[in-house]
């Protein structure tokens, strides 16, 4: 970047946009890596988040019995019938259960998970080596958009490019590691492209 932008962000605010970068990786490749957790349940309690990497669930289990998923249009109204949970639903952040569990037992979560989940300074990405480069030009574009600085479209043809063809990898290379393409429809646009559009020539 240019000389007099060279302080103007922090190393926590750099990091934020190389672990967004990874995540918009994934979710424009389809590229994760299936994962499980666990998320201990509390009575009265309807609703937990899932993983900061949470892509899209492969499947749900409460205290060992699978859940059927409810239905999208259901997920809108909260139930009062209490017991064991029989179903499941994804809003935005969280999970939630049907009917609301009255007792602490284990929730298991069978998921893909992106990347973008870097913290201390020997993290390194989950995606393939190849591609990592274009965390940082997915950085790189962030502060050109923050800065005004003029190479932004420079950096938004390399991370288009590189996006392309990481694209054509994960569906040979990596055809293992592709979530669901079906759930396509959860995933959230790209920032970048919302910023982009107001530019003039592009």
């Amino acid at each position: 970047m240019r000389d007099n932008l060279k302080t103007k962000y922090d190393l926590a605010q750099v990091k934020k946009w190389l672990n967004d970068g990874e995540k918009q990786y994934c979710r424009k490749t389809h590229f994760a890596l299936k994962k499980n957790t666990t998320i201990t349940t509390s009575a009265s309690t309807q609703e937990y988040s899932l993983p900061t990497d949470f892509l899209a669930e492969d499947a749900v289990f409460y205290d060992g019995t699978p859940l059927l998923k409810r239905h999208q249009a259901q997920t809108i109204e909260k139930t009062s019938e209490t017991g064991d949970p029989t179903r499941y639903y994804i809003r935005q952040k969280v999970i939630g259960l049907y009917a609301i569990p009255t007792a602490e037992k284990t929730i298991t979560l069978i998921y893909w998970g992106a990347g973008g989940a870097m913290v201390d300074a020997s993290d390194v990405p989950v995606i393939p080596d190849e591609h990592q480069v274009l965390i940082a030009y997915y950085a790189c574009i962030q502060m050109s958009l923050e800065g005004d600085d003029d190479r932004v479209t420079k950096f938004k043809s390399l991370w288009d490019e590189g996006i392309e063809e990481a694209i054509r990898d994960v569906t040979g290379k990596y055809y293992d590691n592709q979530w669901p393409v079906a759930l396509e429809a959860r995933v959230e646009m790209d920032p970048i492209d919302h910023d982009l559009s107001i530019l003039e020539g592009y």
